[in-house]
């Protein structure tokens, strides 16, 4: 493993000033990691909008909201309340497109691409302004995104059905990645999320497991940075 500072300096960050909340990126990324397992202790059922959006909205306060907002070519506010279905749909695709093909083949992570992308925008997009994002039908707004891109996304609510927080762990897992590896070209962000990420989608039913999966992502992130700054 590489030490903090050589992932800070991987991550293009060793001259950089740290953001408004005192964090550098790499340190930003440890501590989204950690927020991930934390709000998943609260996780008593199947997320709703309400709880994914509180997760990606605190994942956003460790970065440069704003910048990202504009890197990843998300929406205003006010774009947002006038066009909020095309919006989300335009940045769920924006966000699949960042996974490397084989992991678009994989259903699960389909979706979890998708909604780190549509949650993504909704959050950046209102993270000053959280009334728009208040007056929204959030919930059907995220699935009528999703539908449009061909994408079939049933939440595990029902309560015969055994709890499995992948899509959401995994959304928001990939929405902090992209946020700190802001600054690179998208290829090469797709690159590195390539070498991250694998195919496989473990259930994960509880915290224990949410921070066994992230442990293991944050190690092959590491192993990706060194090699591509080797």
């Amino acid at each position: 493993a590489i030490s903090r500072e050589q992932l800070g300096k991987a991550l293009g960050l060793a001259n950089a000033s740290p953001d408004p909340f005192g964090a550098t990126q790499s340190d930003a990324l440890a501590t989204a990691f950690k927020l991930i397992v934390q709000h998943s202790q609260n996780w008593h059922s199947y997320p709703d909008e309400t709880a994914q959006h509180a997760l990606h909205r605190a994942i956003s306060k460790l970065f440069n909201a704003q910048e990202a907002r504009q890197r990843l070519h998300f929406p205003s506010a006010e774009a947002l309340r006038l066009d909020a279905q095309g919006e989300l749909q335009r940045s769920a695709e924006r966000f699949k497109n960042f996974l490397p093909l084989r992991l678009q083949n994989q259903p699960r992570w389909l979706v979890a691409g998708a909604l780190a992308g549509a949650l993504g925008c909704a959050t950046l997009a209102t993270l000053t302004n959280p009334a728009v994002l208040a007056a929204l039908p959030l919930w059907s707004l995220l699935g009528g995104a999703l539908a449009a891109l061909g994408i079939n996304w049933t939440p595990a609510t029902a309560p015969t059905q055994q709890l499995d927080f992948f899509e959401p762990v995994s959304a928001a897992a990939l929405f902090a990645l992209v946020l700190s590896l802001q600054g690179r070209e998208e290829t090469a962000i797709t690159h590195i999320l390539d070498q991250t990420l694998d195919t496989s989608t473990p259930e994960l039913p509880d915290a224990q497991a949410v921070q066994a999966w992230l442990t293991t992502v944050e190690a092959r992130l590491e192993q990706a940075l060194a090699k591509d700054t080797a």
